[in-house]
């Protein structure tokens, strides 16, 4: 069977397997895809208030509402694709278009909560995985130190931002191949092509589920290693007193309770990783166009995609995630506590000497 039928000689065509959500209709996608529209505008003006704000009144700024409000218009975008696709359901420039809108615009959302699972290890960790670029411009006598003293931080802000470049080339992949199947009428390209979008669709479930799993692992660690404390809503040591390199230093990460920062976080990833590891399951069971299944109905794409992510970037507007992951502890705080006598000789002398030759330019000044 041909993988493709076409349409016209140098214009797109339709793929030969049935796509998630089928062709919409003006009956069932016209009021649905108008509602979640709606949603995600409405979520798109909370999020990029909330960056307004956090620049006048709570600075510094938080680049995460940034994103989500690019997420949110991404699905503003590929919502009216699939509207006007549903007036013009011939049109195979709409149906490509939607497509790649839809397939793409959820990796935003796996940045930001890698990005989030990344500080609040460190601020259970400070030891192992050191402090942030915000941290080191907090206090950069003190993060210089504190990366000489412990080059492993160094390693593992290399292995992040290795990461973060896979899921770039992840994204390049799915948009070249999705874009060139519409076109390609060789079976064996196709056949290619469709071997490297699942591929793509598996390593993004792993994406989708590694910060919940981080999540657990640390909380797992905190409890055994130290027991449980909570007496200022923050995950605490049990009797942390010391400053060896092996004990935990925790930093806030912002307003409210530590354990609830985390749980949030890890509820948004397994939401993430359903809607990740429905999608790539229905391409992995693709059958030829025309054939209903369940997992490629309409109910299946717009619930565990689009509802999935709606759940999310409300979630993070109701629960103020710009407040509760905003806090950048300087790295003092990294290096040991929130003072010179609780940070280990070396660094309070790095502390003072960083306040002398600050009280030296001012009186000079």
């Amino acid at each position: 069977m041909s993988s493709t039928t076409s349409s016209q000689a140098g214009t797109a065509v339709i793929t030969a397997y049935q796509p998630l959500g089928g062709v919409p209709n003006t009956t069932v996608d016209l009021p649905i895809s108008a509602v979640l529209l709606a949603l995600f505008a409405g979520a798109a003006i909370w999020h990029m208030t909330c960056f307004i704000r956090s620049r006048i009144v709570h600075p510094p700024k938080f680049i995460f509402s940034v994103l989500l409000f690019v997420l949110c218009m991404s699905r503003i975008a590929a919502l009216s694709l699939r509207i006007v696709w549903s007036l013009n359901p011939l049109d195979t420039d709409l149906a490509l278009a939607a497509t790649i809108l839809t397939s793409a615009g959820v990796l935003i959302l796996y940045i930001v909560n890698l990005i989030l699972a990344r500080r609040i290890v460190r601020a259970l960790h400070p030891a192992s995985f050191g402090p942030s670029g915000a941290a080191k411009r907090a206090d950069k006598a003190a993060a210089r130190h504190l990366a000489k003293a412990n080059p492993r931080g160094r390693f593992h802000d290399l292995l992040f931002r290795l990461l973060l470049m896979t899921i770039i080339a992840v994204l390049i992949m799915v948009v070249v191949c999705s874009v060139h199947s519409f076109f390609a009428t060789n079976p064996t390209t196709l056949q290619q092509e469709r071997t490297v979008l699942l591929f793509a669709g598996t390593y993004i479930v792993v994406l989708a589920i590694l910060p919940a799993v981080a999540m657990a692992v640390v909380a797992v660690a905190a409890v055994r290693r130290n027991g449980w404390r909570d007496p200022h809503r923050r995950w605490l040591p049990a009797g942390a007193t010391t400053t060896s390199p092996g004990d935990y230093h925790p930093a806030s990460v912002g307003e409210g309770s530590f354990g609830f920062a985390m749980a949030l976080l890890a509820f948004t990833s397994l939401l993430l990783s359903v809607g990740a590891g429905m999608r790539v399951g229905g391409n992995y069971a693709a059958v030829p166009r025309g054939q209903e299944r369940w997992f490629l109905s309409k109910p299946a794409l717009y619930c565990f995609t689009f509802a999935i992510e709606l759940i999310v970037v409300w979630a993070y507007a109701v629960f103020r995630f710009d407040r509760r992951y905003s806090d950048l502890p300087s790295a003092r705080h990294f290096a040991g506590g929130s003072s010179s006598s609780s940070s280990g000789p070396e660094v309070a002398a790095a502390h003072g000497g960083s306040r002398r030759s600050s009280a030296a330019k001012e009186a000079a000044a």
